[in-house]
This record gives structure tokens, C-alpha cells and sequence, in this order.
């Protein structure tokens, strides 16, 4: 580690400085992208829970769970929160429950 990384100070040069505003200009293109994407996402599950009356949130955490391909652990996941749940909190729950 150099001593200008250590005392946390960069020197950057005119053509640095020109590389690392493309660099931030190109996130922010890929960050627009994935607004936009994720409207689509919105969008395309506010219509299947319109069509077929399934939550829109359960639409897209399947989608979700599918393309990572994550549904054992989701089910472990579940499974471990509701025995946990059980465990500590059982019915006592209900007395502390909002009205």
C-alpha cells in the first residue's frame, strides 16, 4: 500500500479524472436500466395479480426464487422461521399483536 492510499488521498490526473466520469456516466446508464426493468417487473405482475388474483409480491419473489434457482432454501428458510417462531413465541404472540 502506498502512502497516498494509506492517508486515504488520490491523485488523479486530468486523464483520470476524464476515465472515471465515463466509467460513473456508464453506471448510471446501467442504473437507468434497471429502473426501468424493474417498472417492467411491477407492471408485469400488477397484471398477473389483476388476471389471476394471486398477489403481485408472491409473483415475484417466485420469479425471483426460480431464476436463482433458490427454492430449497427457501423452504429450509421457512421451514427454520416457523419452528423458531413456534419455539419462542407460540400463541403467546396474540396478546402482543396490534388490534
Amino acid at each position: 500500500m502506498t502512502e497516498a492510499e494509506e492517508n486515504g488521498t488520490v491523485t488523479v490526473t486530468a486523464e483520470d479524472k476524464k476515465a472515471l466520469l465515463d466509467s460513473i456516466v456508464s453506471i448510471t446508464h446501467c442504473l437507468a436500466r434497471q429502473d426501468n426493468e424493474k417498472a417492467n417487473i411491477n407492471d408485469i405482475a400488477q397484471a398477473a395479480q389483476d388476471k389471476h388474483g394471486v398477489k403481485k409480491k408472491y409473483i415475484v419473489k417466485m420469479a425471483k426464487v426460480m431464476y436463482a434457482k433458490t427454492f430449497n432454501d427457501v423452504q429450509e428458510e421457512a421451514a427454520h422461521f416457523e419452528a423458531l417462531y413456534e419455539m419462542i413465541i407460540g400463541d403467546q404472540g396474540d396478546q402482543y399483536a396490534k388490534d
